[in-house]
């Protein structure tokens, strides 16, 4: 506390950085300093994994239902091929699009927990619970804290 004039201020002191968190992250584009120690969490990556089995969008591949008069009437439900969409898995399988360089940059052992809100409009149930079923799947568990 600071005395001055006749009120009183106080001030508090910034937080210390943790050695071992800023040694780790001393060559990252980004900083962890901010959270304490307490507030990271060991985490491994997920895991991407290319299924062999054949369905409509398996690893990234496209959906292409037949035409017909409800095909192109359920596109202007949501300005998409909405009836392509449904015939594509919850939990399908993504091929590992990244760089090379990014797919093998260092990561720290150690981060933040995370919450994941979506947000969205007027979305086709098909879309929404495939997002839904990706961050759940995708994401490290040990950091997924919250999804809304």
């Amino acid at each position: 506390m600071q005395g001055g004039g006749g009120g009183e201020r106080f001030s508090v002191a910034a937080p210390q950085p943790d050695n071992a968190a800023e040694e780790e992250t001393a060559d990252l584009p980004f900083s962890l300093r901010q959270y304490s120690r307490a507030d990271l969490r060991h985490w491994s990556p997920s895991r991407f994994e290319e299924r062999t089995d054949i369905h409509p969008g398996q690893n990234g591949a496209g959906a292409s239902p037949p035409e017909s008069p409800d095909t192109k009437e359920r596109f202007h439900e949501h300005e998409f091929n909405i009836v392509a969409s449904e015939l594509v898995p919850l939990n399908r399988s993504l091929k590992d699009y990244r760089d090379g360089a990014c797919a093998n940059k260092p990561r720290p052992s150690m981060l933040p927990a995370t919450s994941v809100i979506i947000v969205f409009h007027n979305e086709a149930w098909s879309t929404l619970l495939r997002t839904v079923h990706s961050v759940i799947n995708r994401s490290p568990r040990e950091l997924l804290v919250l999804l809304g």
